[in-house]
């Protein structure tokens, strides 16, 4: 499946909430995300391989979600991958699965999310230690993904492709 992705720093938090209530979108789930992501020589040059455990904030249920990301495809104005993913039981296991297959950890991150639906466009605000609220719109194709920002009234030209890491770090 094509994943379109837009994210939007310094934003209001309360703000975006009031927004998306208004166009009568309710928070579907709160969780905390850990991620671990891995690399391997054969990975080609942008192309993301991790396995994460979502555990809802309210009730301690737990998703584990194995995940290959494609190279960002050039034919797309935002950040367009082919993701594929699929759910295991265990993050440990999953772990070890990929390490058997010669995978090699390089990163790990933790972040809390309040997750949003609105038919195909997703709304997540991610609050990811040290780095100031931000909110990720996705949507399945570039212009589905304008309209789910202008749902919003959020100006696209403000948006960025870059993860909340290189965005601090490039200023």
């Amino acid at each position: 499946m094509n994943e379109v992705e837009i994210k939007f720093f310094e934003i209001n938090e309360q703000e975006i909430i009031s927004q998306l209530e208004s166009i009568g979108v309710n928070m579907k789930y709160e969780v905390e995300i850990e991620a671990i992501y891995f690399n391997k020589s054969d990975l080609k040059k942008g192309e993301i391989v991790r396995v994460r455990r979502k555990k809802n904030i309210h009730n301690g249920d737990e998703i584990v979600e194995v995940v290959h990301k494609s190279k960002i495809l050039d034919d797309s104005k935002f950040k367009t991958r082919i993701e594929t993913e699929f759910n295991s039981d265990s993050f440990e296991k999953s772990i070890d699965f990929l390490k058997c297959l010669g995978y090699v950890e390089f990163e790990k991150s933790v972040k809390k999310r309040k997750h949003f639906e609105f038919g195909n466009f997703h709304y997540e605000l991610d609050t990811q230690d040290p780095y100031p609220i931000f909110l990720e719109v996705e949507a399945q194709s570039d212009e589905e993904l304008v309209k789910a920002c202008e749902l919003l009234g959020l100006n696209i030209s403000k948006g960025s492709t870059l993860s909340a890491k290189k965005y601090y770090s490039s200023k």
